[in-house]
């Protein structure tokens, strides 16, 4: 009888340590997910969102927790992004996602404030950093806004014609720009609208090549850019072109835009960028930079507090002077992580910084 007491005992303990080992296990690891286009006209974003991801892989080492990642394929279609990230939240039990673009970021945002998901969206949307959980990597639009302007003012472009793509991120900046420019002596000439997916521009550049504008601006997506800056060119219109949010960076025919600038985020340090063409044999492609330093940030996050999304949004809120591969980064109470912008511009296929 006694013995067999000692034996019950026995498998007690022995059930209460798997179980308490199993636990431990589970609160040791964090999880974190990739929502970004890994196929299509923009995968070379995703991929080099996922190499970014690797990078910081590879630098992991005496980690209070073990992370594991995740990614998935938005397809840059925002239906698809909902779908994923559902599937991230809901199947793979992850902590924390990093987006790409702005549409695809509120669609995760909504989503991560739900189920207390900790999210850093790649993007220039304020909107998507509503919430105590949720982040935006992005140079502040209105920075990038006045950098823009003020390139305009100086460049002595004083009549301008926009094309716009109708979607948030876009028409944001298209907003903030047309609020600088009505303290200056600039006119909008004409503005046009584009819809995803349409193809035939000629009508609207006809328009714009025979309106008075010194310059067009095109605040469009690809490959709608692409489209559009193919016939502008067939029409045999001269007329300089200018973009912002990196825009022209996020084509993969960047000659199409050959002696053209426009305003990005941070320019990546050469360290960082050292760093991925070794690894990679590339040059590290637009956004892969803010990927990695927000990533870093996460897990910075995590490591100096308990495995708690809110505490560890609550430390990442407090992140002040942080050197990352963009430079210094302040995380403001927003929920923006700030950064500088610059005016960068095509030359020989490469973009570079415009003195």
């Amino acid at each position: 009888m006694k013995r067999n007491i000692v034996i019950l005992i026995v498998l007690v303990v022995l059930i209460a340590l798997m179980l308490l080992s199993t636990i431990n296990t589970s609160n040791n690891v964090i999880k974190i997910g990739l929502v970004g286009p890994l196929s299509g006209d923009m995968a070379f974003i995703g991929e080099g969102a996922q190499n970014a991801f690797t990078l910081v892989e590879k630098e992991l080492s005496n980690t209070k927790y073990t992370y594991e990642f995740v990614y998935e394929d938005d397809q840059f279609d925002l239906k698809t992004a909902s779908l994923v990230t559902e599937k991230l939240v809901n199947i793979n039990n992850v902590d924390a996602i990093i987006s790409i673009f702005s549409g695809t970021g509120r669609v995760v945002s909504g989503i991560s404030k739900e189920n207390d998901v900790l999210h850093i969206a790649i993007a220039s949307d304020p909107e998507i950093s509503k919430g105590e959980l949720n982040f935006v990597h992005w140079t502040p639009v209105e920075k990038e806004s006045k950098v823009y302007v003020d390139q305009l003012l100086e460049d002595n472009i004083q009549n301008i014609t926009f094309f716009v793509s109708n979607s948030a991120g876009t028409k944001l900046y298209y907003d903030y720009v047309r609020e600088h420019i009505e303290s200056t002596n600039i006119t909008i000439i004409n503005e046009f609208f584009i819809n995803p997916k349409e193809k035939n521009f000629r009508t609207i550049l006809e328009k714009g090549k025979n309106d008075n504008s010194k310059m067009f601006a095109f605040f469009v997506m690809s490959p709608e850019i692409e489209v559009l800056t193919k016939q502008l060119k067939e029409l045999g219109i001269t007329k300089p072109i200018s973009s912002i949010g990196g825009i022209f960076e996020t084509s993969q025919e960047i000659e199409l835009f050959e002696g053209q600038w426009y305003i990005n985020t941070a320019e990546p340090n050469q360290v960082y960028l050292n760093k991925y063409k070794e690894e990679f044999g590339v040059v590290a492609p637009i956004g892969s930079a803010h990927v990695y330093d927000a990533l870093s940030l996460i897990i910075e996050s995590y490591e100096n507090t308990k495995n708690d999304n809110y505490l560890a949004s609550g430390y990442l809120k407090g992140i002040n002077d942080y050197l990352g591969a963009l430079g210094r980064l302040d995380v403001l109470e927003s929920g923006i992580i700030d950064s500088d912008a610059i005016v960068k511009v095509i030359r020989d296929n490469v973009a570079v910084v415009l003195n």
